[in-house]
């Protein structure tokens, strides 16, 4: 049940990718990556009750797994407006480097629990829940109309200009 919050997001982010950007959705579900590190942190250093430690730790996982589609559904709205008629190679080399990520932070996550415990797994994930934060609030805005000067394919949709 706790999962299903993450599939029922995506038609939402997709609308909201159309609709404000994508810019705007992955700026979202940043800081709901963030909120959700601090909730899932800060409930297991508190003495709660089991009822309220389960409860904290089921919001935060339902509030990270929001996040992390909100940001895979606007990252993808974007690269599909990159080149229309390349969106399977786009997708492709995206989901590679996206599992990629996952399994190095996977990787990192265990080197950090076996010294820091969960204290270590939550500092890392919140610093690169940042180092995202950095660079999508240094990243290009102007992501606009044409990649490619001249090229029907290289437009965006209408969404993508707005960014």
């Amino acid at each position: 049940m706790v999962g299903a919050a993450g599939a029922m997001i995506a038609p939402v982010a997709g609308r909201l990718s159309d609709r404000r950007g994508p810019r705007w959705v992955i700026t979202v579900g940043i800081i709901a990556l963030a909120a959700s590190y601090v909730l899932l942190w800060s409930e297991e250093r508190a003495a709660l009750s089991t009822a309220l430690h389960v409860t904290a730790l089921a919001i935060g996982v339902v509030v990270l797994d929001l996040g992390a589609q909100m940001t895979q559904v606007a990252n993808q709205t974007r690269i599909f407006g990159l080149v229309p008629s390349a969106r399977s190679r786009l997708n492709t080399v995206y989901m590679t480097v996206y599992f990629t990520g996952a399994a190095i932070g996977s990787a990192l996550s265990t080197v950090a629990w076996v010294h820091w415990k969960w204290n270590g797994v939550c500092a890392l994930a919140l610093g690169f829940i940042v180092l995202a934060g950095i660079r999508h609030a240094t990243g290009r805005r102007d992501m606009g109309t044409r990649i490619l000067s001249g090229s029907q394919d290289a437009e965006f949709p209408p969404a993508m200009a707005e960014m």
